[in-house]
């Protein structure tokens, strides 16, 4: 038993003695593409007792001390992650309708004359209604590019025609206090997309007021109403048809024009992923479901 035991010390110490004589090396890593707090955890997760990682403030580079194993574990990580982030450009077509009126009188002046079979005639006030309607449609593409994991805005409307319905809805979900007094006020779409593989993008549209209060700037995002949605690059999303908080999609997507007539927007996205592997078989993918028809 005695002899166990001291075999056991002995080992307890060789391993001990072992654990203080490992080297370890402080080096930097640059990061340049990916936020260092985030590299900073994952490789926190590969280090062992005795090594460290740290940043400082303001400055994209990790310390590292650690054995000569683990910074090899260090450049395999930072390979993976800090590398350029692919753009995703995102086409997005307004489909605008609406409708138009232009009712009023016209009043002759007395004593206007006209000239009518062949003799001078002076018809005193003359009345003329008119009652004129009628429907305008445009469309139109913009082209909207975005870094993966990053926000791009697109602009819906110079004014919002239910700004107080909207004031209200965002009092109720605790964006804004009861009274607002908000002027010049434009709605937007912030829409945030990222790659979730090679071939799909998770796209997360989120609507948002901006004007001016008291002369400053005043943003209100409505996470409430945000929609989020993973598409294959090269697909439709179709905004206000996805069945979500239709009640705040059917005011915020009206527009009023310059003549004050309202119009309804039909807003619809295609992300797709700009060059590389991804952008090849989003081409591949709709020629495979046109052979798959035949």
């Amino acid at each position: 038993m005695k002899k166990i035991l001291m075999l056991c010390f002995c080992l307890s110490a060789l391993v001990l003695f072992a654990e203080e004589k490992v080297q370890r090396v402080f080096k930097t890593y640059p990061v340049n593409y990916v936020k260092v707090e985030d590299v900073k955890a994952v490789v926190q997760e590969f280090l062992g007792p005795g090594s460290k990682v740290s940043t400082m403030p303001n400055v994209s580079k990790l310390y590292v001390v650690a054995t000569p194993e683990e910074h090899e574990m260090v450049v395999t990580i930072l390979t993976g992650t800090n590398k350029p982030r692919k753009n995703i450009m995102i086409e997005v077509r307004f489909k605008e309708s609406g409708s138009s009126s232009d009712t009023g009188v016209s009043v002759g002046i007395p004593g206007t004359t006209v000239y009518k079979n062949g003799k001078l005639h002076s018809p005193g006030i003359h009345v003329d209604a008119r009652n004129n309607s009628g429907t305008s449609r445009s469309d139109t593409l913009q082209m909207l590019t975005v870094m993966d994991g990053m926000e791009g805005r697109l602009r819906v409307g110079e004014s919002v025609p239910y700004l107080d319905w909207m004031v209200q809805y965002g009092h109720r979900h605790g964006y804004m206090a009861a009274a607002v007094n908000w002027r010049d006020v434009g709605s937007y779409l912030v829409v945030k997309a990222e790659l979730v593989s090679d071939t799909h993008i998770r796209v997360q549209l989120t609507p948002e007021l901006s004007g001016l209060v008291d002369g400053n700037p005043y943003r209100v995002k409505y996470q409430q109403a945000a929609t989020e949605v993973i598409v294959a690059s090269g697909s439709t999303i179709r905004i206000g048809g996805m069945n979500k908080d239709e009640e705040f999609y059917n005011r915020f997507l009206i527009g009023i024009g310059k003549s004050g007539a309202k119009s309804t927007l039909d807003i619809s996205l295609t992300p797709k992923i700009s060059g590389g592997a991804a952008a090849d078989a989003a081409k591949y993918y709709p020629e495979r479901r046109n052979r798959n028809k035949k």
